[in-house]
């Protein structure tokens, strides 16, 4: 089992907490095979709410068979380590996320539009966001 940590850095504007706590929140990813270093070309992704069994009734929230040495991997998001990113955190690196790799290693991550934002202002909260960079 290998555990990687997704960590994160950005500037917040007016923004108290850039946060992913949705179960349907999507965590997009790109992978290269470490059986074979094989790269994926595609965004895939993982969500709380998406499991797949696999292997005796393990649950994983990401399944792939390698399309060169054929080996079946798995991604699990692990879920006690989902953690909003604050104001406090600005400028500097934070886990978000953390994922129990068999198989595979991310290699790119792209952030979608599933993030919760709470604003300093008054703490409005917005969801869906269009556009984080």
């Amino acid at each position: 089992m290998v555990k990687i940590a997704l960590k994160f850095k950005a500037s917040l504007e007016n923004i108290q907490e850039l946060n992913s706590r949705d179960e349907n929140f999507r965590w997009y990813l790109k992978f290269s095979c470490s059986g074979c270093s094989e790269e994926s070309d595609k965004w895939n992704y993982l969500s709380l709410n998406e499991v797949v069994d696999h292997n005796h009734g393990t649950v994983n929230h990401f399944v792939c068979k390698c399309k060169s040495c054929k080996r079946v991997n798995t991604v699990t998001i692990i879920e006690d380590s989902l953690k909003a990113y604050t104001v406090e955190d600005e400028g500097t690196f934070k886990t978000i996320a953390v994922f129990d790799c068999r198989g595979l290693n991310p290699i790119d991550f792209k952030p979608g539009e599933e993030w919760v934002v709470k604003t300093i202002d008054n703490g409005t909260e917005f969801e869906k966001i269009p556009r984080i960079k």
